[in-house]
């Protein structure tokens, strides 16, 4: 199964210091919710669930949720390391 389309806007631009800065901060974070449902409800392989895993936790970095970030990028290593 592919990666579900997100309908919200996930787009960033980067500033002066090279860092990401939402276009629309609220839009993102309903984007990141919807990623998170979609993984909940989801029939995702490994593969797709690692995936989904790494766009949350880089998207949660670019609104500076670090902690929660990392959770889900860990979670995606897992994931990709259980295929080897």
């Amino acid at each position: 199964m592919d990666i579900p389309t997100n309908p919200y806007n996930m787009t960033f631009t980067f500033n002066s210091h090279l860092r990401e800065i939402p276009d629309q901060p609220i839009q993102m974070k309903k984007g990141i919710d919807y990623f998170k449902t979609q993984l909940q409800i989801g029939q995702h392989n490994p593969l797709t669930s690692a995936k989904i895993c790494g766009m949350i936790g880089t998207y949660l970095r670019i609104i500076n949720e670090l902690k929660e970030s990392e959770v889900y990028l860990l979670k995606a290593i897992q994931l990709h390391e259980s295929l080897l």
